[in-house]
């Protein structure tokens, strides 16, 4: 696992003794005192979090000068030549925390959003102010408000907390129109993976559910592993009969890249499949991604009418910003679900959005921003036997 480059953080702070107190009691055994650079008001230090070494740096701002500090430190090299560029068009100068008029004076903006008003600018979200970012449009960026609906939740058919009535009805409360029901399947014991007979089952669960409760839809789904040689863990003949197929890989993650990129491959390929889980398969601070020749997978992908998720818990955050950038301008759609085991992680969306933000995905391309109607259209011509 990578360990972590640096934490860094911008504080606002007339007086940095008490910082300085925190540091140096929490202080790893490194006998470096801690100290403020005077010239970059900085503040460098390293802590023990959970056994681990963590690099902290905390940038020091008064009240004032915090926006600036903020969108400085937030930004790349580039961002940051591009506002000077714009403030100087204005009549205005920037120096290092701060904003002046023709006359010399400062001007004084409370927030980010307000010193991108005055360059001209709309406000960019920091996931923008790296690489070609400030030529997206950030209305045009998927926000909670476009979320629809959640196509990957598990309920206590398997390793979910909570029985399928009570996760809708949540969902209802957060103001969706649907959710996908997508339990493990049977080879995942630990997870108390579903049968065919239990599908059968929960089939019919769901639907009571739907001609019982109004203003939410349960489409039928699941999560089917991705076995070892790529097939699924699954008849086709029951696939078939669901709403919805996510399948993922949950087993043999120390496959070779050839062979792990071939597996996945094959399932994109099986014709019952919508969506790919958690493609990369990390789990952040804990397990690498596999080796995947992402290429190949995005063009089948393309080319079978799959999507590819990003899955937003934070232990995932999956797939990687690089990827969905790329998987935007191949013109895929991307669901992002929470994989939710519980009511309380649909809140892990937010964690999603903002990924998608670094991603640059537009609302275009999230296929769970697409209104019940289109989105059931869209299922139901995918899953036409070929």
């Amino acid at each position: 696992m990578h360990e972590c480059t640096q934490l860094e953080f911008v504080v606002n702070a007339k007086d940095p003794s008490a910082l300085l107190d925190w540091a140096s009691v929490r202080q790893s055994a490194s006998n470096e005192a801690s100290t403020i650079d005077n010239r970059t008001q900085t503040l460098d230090c390293t802590v023990e979090i959970e056994d681990k070494k963590v690099p902290l740096r905390f940038h020091l701002a008064e009240a004032r000068d915090f926006p600036y500090r903020l969108m400085e430190t937030t930004g790349d090299a580039t961002h940051q030549q591009i506002v000077e560029a714009m403030a100087k068009e204005r009549g205005l100068h920037w120096t290092k925390g701060r904003l002046f008029d023709a006359m010399g004076q400062p001007v004084q903006c409370e927030t980010e959003a307000q010193i991108y008003e005055v360059l001209g600018l709309p406000y960019f979200p920091p996931e923008l102010r790296e690489g070609q970012g400030l030529l997206i449009d950030p209305e045009e960026l998927v926000d909670a408000n476009d979320i629809r609906g959640d196509l990957h939740t598990h309920s206590s058919w398997s390793d979910g907390t909570l029985p399928i009535r009570t996760m809708a009805l949540a969902a209802q409360a957060r103001g969706y129109e649907y959710i996908a029901v997508t339990d493990h399947s049977q080879s995942l014991a630990i997870a108390g993976g579903l049968t065919a007979e239990d599908l059968l089952r929960q089939r019919e669960e769901i639907e009571r559910l739907n001609d019982e409760l109004s203003g939410i839809k349960i489409l039928h789904g699941i999560e089917v592993d991705i076995l070892g040689d790529g097939t699924l863990d699954m008849p086709d003949e029951v696939l078939w009969e669901l709403d919805l197929v996510i399948a993922s890989v949950h087993s043999a993650m120390n496959q070779s890249p050839k062979r792990m990129t071939e597996r996945i491959l094959k399932a994109i390929e099986h014709p019952a499949v919508d969506i790919i889980g958690h493609l990369s398969g990390r789990l952040i601070g804990r397990r690498e991604a596999y080796g995947l020749d992402f290429s190949a997978v995005l063009e089948t992908a393309k080319q079978s009418r799959v999507c590819l998720e990003l899955n937003a818990n934070p232990n995932r955050l999956d797939i990687p910003d690089s990827w969905l950038r790329l998987a935007g301008e191949a013109g895929l759609l991307v669901p992002i679900n929470t994989d939710a085991h519980s009511a309380q992680e649909y809140d892990n969306i937010r964690f999603g959005l903002r990924m998608a933000k670094r991603g640059w995905l537009h609302r275009q391309r999230v296929l769970n921003a697409l209104p019940l109607n289109e989105l059931t259209s869209l299922l139901h011509r995918k899953r036409k036997r070929q």
